[in-house]
């Protein structure tokens, strides 16, 4: 049953870095034609700073959150781990995953709470374009509740213990 939600759960994950992969070249060849027009045809391409800022960063970063955690590729300080018994570094890890998540959850929470102001005052941008910031920070939420599900299944079967993105694979195409 676990493996069937984990599954569906990397699923979710891969389609999240999909997106994000997605926005960050729309992300290039937006800000490059904004630089273009600006300095060739003195004509900028208008809200390019508050949907690039505002939208996509925000939707490249937190949609790829959960999955640089499951490939370990967020940064961390190495430098005395080499001199830590092998039985306490995987303590140590699961206490910070634990620590983490309590700070993705309050951030999640957060971003929960900014949502709900934002709809009842109508908040929007600031700028030309004037959309709504509601559906911005709920994405913020959405994103970080599924780093928060990484982390949690992290700290309860132990990141070594979880299938890695092969075997996910595997499974998938051979019908497990």
């Amino acid at each position: 049953m676990i493996n069937k939600i984990y599954n569906s759960f990397t699923t979710l994950e891969k389609l999240m870095l999909n997106i994000g992969t997605a926005i960050l070249a729309i992300l290039g060849v937006w800000v490059f034609s904004d630089a273009m027009g600006r300095y060739l045809f003195n004509h900028p391409i208008p809200g390019t700073l508050e949907i690039c800022e505002e939208i996509l960063m925000i939707l490249l970063v937190f949609f790829s959150m959960s999955y640089c955690q499951k490939v370990d590729g967020h940064v961390k300080v190495e430098l005395f781990r080499q001199y830590i018994p092998e039985k306490i570094l995987h303590i140590l890890d699961r206490v910070m995953e634990l620590v983490v998540a309590f700070y993705v959850l309050m951030v999640v929470y957060t971003a929960i709470q900014q949502f709900n102001t934002a709809v009842l005052l109508h908040s929007t941008s600031r700028g030309v374009l004037a959309y709504p910031l509601a559906p911005i920070y709920m994405l913020v939420a959405f994103g970080m509740a599924v780093f928060f599900i990484r982390l949690i299944f992290e700290v309860i079967k132990g990141k070594e213990n979880l299938p890695d993105a092969n075997d996910l694979q595997d499974t998938i195409e051979g019908g497990e």
